[in-house]
C-alpha cells in the first residue's frame, strides 16, 4: 500500500495560491468566484482524505471486492 508523505499539518505547500488568486483575477475576474469554489471544495476533500485515509482506504478496499465479483 503506498504511503502518503503529507500530513494533515503541512500546509506549507498552499501558500502558492493566493498568488494563483491574484494571476486568475488579473486574467479573468469573472472566474475567480468559480477559482474559489474549487479551491475550498479540493481543500476540504484532501483535509479530509488525509485525516480519515484508514476510512478511505477500508472503503476503496470494499468497493475493489464487490466490483470482481
Amino acid at each position: 500500500m503506498e504511503q502518503y508523505s503529507l500530513s494533515c499539518d503541512d500546509w506549507s505547500h498552499y501558500a502558492i495560491l493566493p498568488v494563483l488568486s491574484v494571476l486568475v483575477y488579473w486574467y479573468r475576474p469573472q472566474l475567480l468566484s468559480l477559482f474559489i469554489l474549487v479551491l475550498t471544495v479540493a481543500l476540504f476533500v484532501n483535509y479530509n482524505v488525509l485525516k480519515n485515509k484508514d476510512d478511505v482506504v477500508v472503503g476503496v478496499n470494499a468497493i475493489g471486492r464487490l466490483s470482481k465479483k
